[in-house]
């Protein structure tokens, strides 16, 4: 489902910019300065794994103690 919205992005990216629909999209993605939906999704997510693993961190902390 990430795969097809990815797709639908970098082809809306290109019609954007009227570029050739093989043209590489990163230049395309800095130049407009917009973040593909995979970065996006792994910049959202950071804040999440962070927690866990101080979560994680905490609880082998008190369980060693």
């Amino acid at each position: 489902n990430q795969n097809c919205i990815f797709l639908l992005q970098k082809r809306l990216v290109r019609l954007i910019t009227k570029a050739h629909c093989l043209t590489n999209t990163t230049p395309l993605f800095s130049q407009l300065k917009v973040l593909d939906i995979l970065a996006l999704i792994n910049f959202l997510s950071l804040p999440l794994c962070i927690h866990i693993i101080i979560i994680f961190c905490l609880r082998a902390f008190v369980t060693c103690s």
